[in-house]
């Protein structure tokens, strides 16, 4: 948002790097913690008994694609939520230009 008038809509793309940042703001606040440990260990236990029962499985047994499915989601859940948190976290240490810009303006009032 660059100089545009009091009262304007913020962009959706915007409007997405401010709540990304104020997600960030909040998951600071949790990601170096014992808690927040034991959640990913949890996530990642879920995506390693997947992997294990799938493994587990003799060839031609009719549960392998199901079983394959649900570990392979599993792992891409587990990957894609950290990477997410990590994404947010790191977006948070700086303000986005369209938060700047909205609070310079509203200062302006």
């Amino acid at each position: 948002m660059t100089n545009e008038p009091q009262g304007s809509i913020i962009p959706e793309e915007d409007m997405l790097a401010i709540e990304q940042w104020k997600r960030g703001q909040e998951l600071r606040n949790i990601v170096h913690t014992e808690a927040w440990q034991i959640v990913l260990d949890t996530l990642q236990r879920y995506a390693d008994v997947a992997v294990e029962d799938l493994l587990g499985l003799t060839p031609g047994d009719p549960a392998v694609m199901t079983a394959h499915a649900a570990a392979s989601a599993l792992v891409q859940q587990n990957k894609l939520f950290k990477e997410d948190v990590d994404s947010a976290v790191a977006a948070s240490y700086e303000m986005p230009e369209a938060l700047k810009q909205t609070l310079k303006a509203s200062q302006q009032i």
